[in-house]
């Protein structure tokens, strides 16, 4: 099974990308394996949709960008703009507790703000705990 990667941003293209290339997951496999089987990338900037989040317009360009429909997408998110996104676009939500800590996403009363899974960082996150977040 293909592992599929996307960072959809409000940042610009140049951005993402320097952050990119000095970013353990990405710069550990080459620059080859940005477009190799199993492992599929795609970056989505501001620059590549017309309205910004929490418009969905991002994550569902990531999505058609990956070949998938933004359902069968998770969105890690530290901003509320971008949980507010990533439900209109109708993917799973998981909310990391670095801009905003965990109390804050418990207190959110709109479902569209809510997210499905709440961590600290991706330390706290695993292959089982990703597939439990399509499961439920």
């Amino acid at each position: 099974m293909a592992a599929y990667f996307s960072s959809a941003s409000s940042n610009s293209r140049n951005t993402l990308q320097a952050v990119a290339v000095e970013t353990p997951l990405w710069s550990s496999m080459g620059a080859s394996s940005f477009t190799s089987a199993p492992m599929m990338f795609a970056f989505v900037t501001s620059e590549d949709v017309e309205h910004g989040k929490p418009a969905p317009d991002v994550y569902k360009k990531a999505a058609q960008k990956l070949g998938l429909e933004a359902c069968d997408c998770a969105v890690f998110e530290d901003s509320l703009a971008g949980i507010v996104a990533a439900a209109r676009a109708g993917a799973v939500k998981v909310a990391l507790a670095t801009t905003n800590p965990k109390s804050f996403w418990l207190d959110r009363k709109l479902s569209e703000e809510r997210p499905n899974a709440i961590i600290g960082d991706f330390s706290e996150f695993s292959a089982c705990a990703f597939r439990a977040l399509f499961i439920s």
